[in-house]
């Protein structure tokens, strides 16, 4: 599978490799320089396209996907 391409799909695809490498909202919201609501919004955008509620589902979820 792959992520569907849109506005915010490059954003999606930092923001899921930093949770691949358990990186804390705080710490992603300074490698990309937005704000930590900012983060914490595309994560919960992500947490809904893919049907989970939280970070451990969104990596269960994301572990095989083909990031393009």
């Amino acid at each position: 599978p792959t992520l569907r391409r849109d506005p915010n799909t490059e954003r999606k695809r930092t923001l899921l490799d930093f949770l691949h490498q358990n990186l804390s909202n705080q710490e992603m919201a300074e490698r990309l320089n937005l704000s930590l609501s900012s983060v914490k919004a595309s994560l919960r955008e992500l947490y809904e396209e893919h049907n989970v509620k939280d970070r451990c589902g969104l990596l269960l979820a994301t572990q095989g996907l083909r990031l393009e």
